[in-house]
């Protein structure tokens, strides 16, 4: 199981250590989200600068760049598209993309956690409650029962000490 995984299932035994760790991983996926959305933000730039850089590179200087003297636009995009360092950078940025999505992914994983942790706390209550109504009533029911099985053997023994009586006086 991985740290993601491990990270957004719940230990039904440990419900409290469930619902203190919550806010800490919430904000450690939150964060990274964040800090990762910044590096998309800063590779995008960098790559606006690199095409920039090899458009000028390719209109200023086309007979030794692109061998022609008036090179077209599609010639000028297909040689800035071509360029390692402008392949590279979007690369980088599809891997960051990929990233924060995971990261994204988390952190709505764990609202669906902090979500089944409410309802796991309000079923277990209502077993305590249920249970402890139970035995509440148990308790209040069971001398009544006990007095009532009393009664009923004294009831029990009477009549059949008067059947014993008739018996013996025939």
């Amino acid at each position: 199981m991985n740290e993601l995984e491990k990270d957004l299932s719940i230990d039904t035994q440990r419900l409290d250590a469930e619902w203190t760790k919550l806010p800490l991983l919430y904000f450690r996926y939150r964060e990274e989200t964040d800090y990762v959305d910044t590096l998309i933000k800063k590779e995008k730039l960098r790559l606006d600068c690199a095409i920039a850089k090899a458009d000028a590179e390719a209109r200023l200087t086309p007979k030794i760049i692109l061998m022609v003297e008036k090179p077209t636009e599609t010639q000028i995009k297909n040689y800035v598209e071509s360029k390692q360092e402008i392949v590279e950078i979007k690369e980088k940025i599809i891997d960051l993309t990929k990233r924060q999505k995971m990261f994204a992914s988390a952190v709505s994983g764990l609202e669906m956690k902090r979500d089944a942790l409410k309802n796991l706390v309000q079923i277990m209550n209502s077993e305590y409650f249920t249970t402890r109504n139970n035995e509440e009533v148990e308790k209040a029911v069971n001398p009544e029962l006990e007095i009532l099985k009393r009664n009923l053997r004294r009831e029990v023994k009477m009549r059949l000490n008067k059947e014993d009586k008739k018996e013996n006086e025939q």
